[in-house]
Parts: C-alpha cells; sequence; structure tokens
C-alpha cells in the first residue's frame, strides 16, 4: 500500500486501448485527466494508447504507443508527421508490424501465418518487438508516480487475442513494479476471456496492482479470481464523471430520434466476421428508420466510433427500401465529444448499439432503445432502470424495436427525471475513487493511498485497506 499522497507533480501514465475516434474512450479518458487535474494540477500525465497521434490531438497530453507490435484487430500506430484523428482508418495495415520483426513471420506464405503453428510462433515475434519497446517506455516513465488502467472493457481479448490487451496489462505491471510505481485499475469491466492464456494473463495483471475497481459486479466476477477480487470495490464507468456543457433547451414540434449502428460481424472490420449478421443489423436499423419518417419522425443517424461504413450502408438501405423519404434522413459525422453532445442536444430520443452510445446519451439526459450486442449492454441498461428498453441484436425486429420507442416517448419525462437523479450518483461516485486514489480534490489534505476496499452503489467513501493481498 503507498501510505504517501502522491506528489503535486506526480508523472501518471494512464493505459488505454484507445483507436480512432471511438468516444467512449475519448470520455473515459478525458474524465480521467480531468480527474487528476483537478487534484493535481502540476501532474505530467503520459498515456500510452493504440493511437498516440489522435490521443495527443485530442487531449492535448504527451502519448506513445501501448506495445511494440500489432496483434490481430489490435492495431498500434506509431504517430507520423502528418497523422490526426480523423485521417486513420480502422482497416488499414499497423505501421507495426510483428512479422517484421527479426526471427519473424514474414516469410511464412500467408496461410501458415494464420495457422495454429504460425500463431504459436508469433509468440517470439511479438517479444522479439516488445522487449526493445519495454526499455524505451521504462526510459520515457523513469520517476513515474501510478500507472493507471483507465476504465473500460480492458479485460478483454476480443481484439487480439492474449498477446492484445492482456498481454499489455501483465507487461505493463510488470514494469510498474520495475520502476517502483504504483500500478491500478480503475472501473475496468471484463468481455471475454477466451482462452487459458488470456485468462492467466489477466489474473497476474490484477494481482501485480495496488488498487482495483470493476465497473459492475458482473465483470468483477467474470475476472474469475475471487480470492483476489472478493474485496474490490465496484465503481461506474469512469465516463460519468466527464463534464457535460450545458445545452439550451430546443423547442421541437416533433420527434427526432437518434439511430446509431455500428460496424457489427463486418467482414473486414470487427473480429468476428459474418457479413449476413452485418446486413442484418444495419437493414434493421434501416427499417426503424424507414417506419419513423412515415409516422413523420424526424432521424439522424450517428455513430461514436469511426464506422462510416455502418453509416453509409444504413442509409443505402434506407434509399433502397423507402426512396421517397430518404431524403429526410440527416447523417451526422462527429468527431469529438462536444459534437456529440451538440447533436444529443437535438434529438429527443436515441437507438444505441455501442456501449458508449448508450452511456454517453444517458449522460446528455436522452432516453435510450439500446440494441445489446455484448453483456454489458444488457448490465448497463439494468443498473439504469432501463432493461424493458433493451433489445438483443441478431432477434431484433424492426416492429418489436417501433413499439418500444413509442412506449419509450410515452414515458420520457419520467425517463429524464430517473436520468437526472442518478447522474450525479454516479459521477459522484467515480470522483470520490479519484478522491481515492489521486488526493482528494478539495485542497488536498488526507492521503491519496491505493487500496481496494469493497463499496456497493451507496458510494460510501473508501476506507484504508492494505490492497497487497
Amino acid at each position: 500500500m503507498i501510505d504517501a499522497p502522491l506528489p503535486a507533480d506526480a508523472k501518471i501514465a494512464p493505459l488505454r486501448p484507445s483507436r480512432w475516434g471511438n468516444l467512449g474512450d475519448a470520455a473515459i479518458l478525458e474524465a480521467t485527466i480531468q480527474g487528476i487535474r483537478r487534484r493535481l494540477p502540476s501532474a505530467r500525465i503520459v498515456a500510452f494508447t493504440l493511437n498516440p497521434a489522435d490521443t495527443r490531438q485530442r487531449h492535448g497530453i504527451e502519448a506513445y504507443t501501448l506495445l511494440g507490435f500489432s496483434a490481430p484487430d489490435f492495431l498500434i500506430r506509431e504517430p507520423g508527421p502528418a497523422s490526426a484523428p480523423g485521417d486513420l482508418d480502422p482497416a488499414s495495415p499497423p505501421a507495426v508490424d510483428p512479422s517484421s520483426a527479426p526471427g519473424g513471420l514474414r516469410a511464412l506464405p500467408g496461410h501458415l501465418r494464420r495457422s495454429a503453428l504460425g500463431r504459436k510462433l508469433a509468440g517470439p515475434a511479438h517479444l522479439a518487438r516488445d522487449v526493445p519497446h519495454l526499455a524505451r517506455s521504462a526510459r520515457l516513465l523513469r520517476g513515474c508516480s501510478l500507472i493507471v488502467v483507465a476504465g473500460g472493457g480492458q479485460l478483454d481479448d476480443f481484439y487480439g487475442g492474449a498477446w492484445g490487451q492482456p498481454w499489455a496489462l501483465f507487461r505493463w505491471g510488470l514494469l510498474a513494479r520495475a520502476l517502483g510505481a504504483g500500478y491500478a485499475f480503475l472501473s475496468v469491466g471484463t468481455g471475454r476471456l477466451s482462452n487459458p492464456g488470456s485468462r492467466i494473463l489477466v489474473r497476474k495483471a490484477l494481482g501485480l496492482a495496488r488498487y482495483r475497481s470493476f465497473r459492475d459486479e458482473e465483470s468483477r466476477r467474470l475476472a474469475g479470481a475471487p480470492e483476489l477480487t472478493r474485496s474490490d470495490r465496484v465503481v461506474p464507468d469512469l465516463a460519468y464523471a466527464r463534464d457535460v456543457p450545458a445545452r439550451a433547451p430546443t423547442l421541437r414540434t416533433r420527434l427526432t430520434v437518434g439511430l446509431s449502428p455500428m460496424a457489427y460481424c463486418h467482414p473486414e472490420l470487427w473480429p468476428e466476421k459474418n457479413r449476413a449478421r452485418y446486413r442484418r443489423h444495419v437493414e434493421t436499423f434501416a427499417a426503424l428508420a424507414a417506419d419513423l419518417l412515415r409516422d413523420g419522425h424526424d432521424v439522424v443517424f450517428f455513430t461514436t466510433d469511426h464506422e462510416p461504413a455502418a453509416l453509409r450502408d444504413a442509409v443505402g438501405e434506407v434509399a433502397r427500401i423507402a426512396p421517397g423519404l430518404s431524403g429526410r434522413v440527416q447523417i451526422a459525422s462527429l468527431a469529438s465529444l462536444d459534437a456529440l453532445f451538440d447533436l444529443l442536444a437535438r434529438v429527443d430520443l436515441v437507438v444505441a448499439a455501442r456501449l458508449h452510445g448508450v452511456l454517453l446519451s444517458h449522460l446528455a439526459g436522452r432516453p435510450v432503445l439500446a440494441i445489446a450486442h455484448q453483456r454489458k449492454v444488457r448490465t448497463l441498461m439494468d443498473a439504469m432502470g432501463q432493461a424493458e428498453y433493451c433489445l438483443e441484436i441478431d432477434s431484433l425486429d424492426p416492429g418489436d424495436a417501433l413499439q418500444r420507442l413509442h412506449r419509450l416517448a410515452a414515458a420520457r419525462a419520467r425517463i429524464e427525471r430517473s436520468l437526472a437523479a442518478a447522474i450525479p450518483r454516479l459521477r459522484a461516485q467515480v470522483e470520490a475513487q479519484f478522491d481515492a486514489v489521486f488526493g482528494p480534490a478539495e485542497g488536498r489534505q488526507g492521503m491519496g493511498s491505493l487500496s481496494s476496499p469493497a463499496e456497493t452503489a451507496s458510494g460510501e467513501r473508501p476506507r484504508k485497506a492494505d490492497a497487497n493481498r
């Protein structure tokens, strides 16, 4: 346990697998940065992400690559002189290629690289690239006080397998220990840990931490280390602490519905590739849009990630099935969180497939019909008392979705009051966690120590405890 407060000029390193314009990632990292700066204005913040050029421009902080190699669907992009948030395509080849390492896999034919043998040989190639990267990271973090795994669903191998985020979390924990820095997990979620290697790496990484919290109880359970995590806190998603600009209410004579599909199962952009499921997803959103337009409502399509294909295909399908109405479809291209909140101020209801499409809409006070592609979306809607407005993505029927939207519109005032009461409570819990980890915001009296006492949704303030169990 760290008993002394963090120094006023502490060097703090947030870790996020942030990529190319995912606004959920941006909200989590912005909330973390704001939380640090409110408590330690002179702190030096050095982030490690998948796309440091985007991180630097979007957040105005130092940023470097999370790993020294790319894994499948876990692409590392070293910053270049012309890099900007809008010009990096998730489908483009990674700038750091493990097969180019000395003794790597470039000499193998493509089918062998993708085989079981190729996957086994990938480990030495990855390590060959990561050892010098670790040395560089150690130099960058000399004098670091704290390495922070900053929220989100980071206990997951859906992107990159065990050599993606599980390996990253483990090796950063080892680096923290070597540097004498603290290592903390803040409000992390557990997704898919599909193989024993991923589970081992995640548990070892959690064991290296001096502080841990999970964003929901099920994530703590799915981490699979009850002897280690049973006393860890459950603290809501860090994005709840992101400042939301005040917006004047807009008077509208008819409903405007924001529709936010995603590249679910896209054969080029999603780890699980299934063209039929992707087409069904965008066709369902298009059918819902056509029904809303026929009923006289306005529709605006948007995404909270860099997914132009999903927008293009959904809007194209509206033009095919309702050519006379497609001219009324609006499309919003959102490059920043402020642009997203500007849009949400103009809509009355949201239909969203991504977790943070739901959460950020709630943060803006907008009722949401959630389309769940993973457990985390259902968990969020349950926690917000909105389970009846959560539908499964693969069984979604446009007629059922339209009926739920009518019910959502009828309950709109009640739901907005519920959100207005819940969001400050959730934010207070995240801020209390920031107090525990970075030091209190008010004058910094007391200690900014790292510990892992349990906390429930009541927002009870943490007590001292030895986290090195």
